[in-house]
């Protein structure tokens, strides 16, 4: 079982970490100008009318929309936990001389 005072790179994996956090949060960006996106194509619904089209454009968007923007949510919140915890468990394997193995 691996100890976490094995770790080989320690300034390394702190970079990694590091860059992996900044990509969750360009990642969770993204994700964000999606979320709002989707808002304003709920908001524009009215603009479709009440023809048969604009019948469908609600029924088949403003159901998804809602779906979706929930999800977008916690996808977001989960980016930004995931890259904490990340962050958090390198920089205490590599700061600490702790011999306990993972897990414990």
């Amino acid at each position: 079982m691996a100890q976490q005072s094995d770790l080989r790179d320690p300034g390394g994996a702190l970079t990694a970490a590091h860059r992996l956090g900044a990509a969750l949060a360009d990642m969770n960006d993204v994700i964000s100008n999606a979320a709002a996106l989707v808002a304003q194509t709920e908001q524009l619904s009215p603009l479709w009318g009440d023809d048969e089209g604009g019948r469908r454009f609600r029924e088949n968007y403003t159901d998804v929309g809602a779906q979706l923007r929930p999800a977008i949510v916690e996808v977001t919140n989960g980016l930004a936990a995931m890259a904490g915890t990340v962050r958090n468990a390198v920089a205490s394997i590599a700061e600490a001389d702790d011999p306990r193995p993972f897990g414990a």
